[in-house]
């Protein structure tokens, strides 16, 4: 996604969150926007802002580590003025201190999200189709997927929409011929 894209959804995300601050959706996609914009104090602050609202949401929790890994990568002059023990111990209290639950609790791959019965994973076609334009598309199958069996009115679309996704996969997934 090029950068006037991301700034496009930056600002979409921020007007979003100024009406509806407890909208944690928008509190992951703008933080994700930082995260690609290189912004990592500004990543992690939504996204532990979508962990307080989403405890479960390991899509938040993974993309926080993420963050954390670029920022902890940067030079010392193009550091923050935070340092970096600091910046740890904030995020490992966003971490664990937010659902209780420990960081090495069901993290495997980047997007792994807790199964959840009780639907408090944060899962639109929004963010499904964000993952897709990204060319995450495992993860946006796995959302259209738990669409679909919170929404069965809506399961033709969202099946089709699987079935073109997974073609894209295979394509992207398959060895170039020659």
């Amino acid at each position: 996604m090029d950068a006037d894209r991301i700034e496009e959804a930056q600002d979409l995300c921020e007007k979003g969150i100024r009406h509806y601050p407890e909208y944690a959706t928008a509190h992951l996609l703008l933080g994700t926007c930082y995260l690609r914009l290189g912004r990592f104090v500004d990543a992690k602050r939504e996204l532990g802002e979508a962990l307080n609202l989403q405890p479960r949401c390991e899509v938040a929790r993974e993309l926080l580590r993420e963050a954390t890994s670029h920022e902890n990568t940067l030079a010392e002059d193009q550091r923050p003025p935070t340092t970096r023990g600091e910046l740890q111990e904030e995020v490992s209290q966003a971490e664990t201190g937010v659902s209780g639950l420990s960081t090495e609790d069901g993290i495997g791959s980047a997007g792994k999200i807790l199964d959840d019965p009780a639907g408090s994973e944060i899962v639109t076609a929004t963010l499904a189709e964000i993952y897709a334009s990204q060319g995450a598309y495992r993860e946006a199958i796995r959302m259209y997927s738990l669409l679909t069996r919170r929404r069965p009115e809506e399961k033709e679309r969202f099946d089709q929409r699987i079935q073109e996704l997974e073609e894209k996969w295979r394509a992207f997934d398959s060895p170039p011929k020659g």
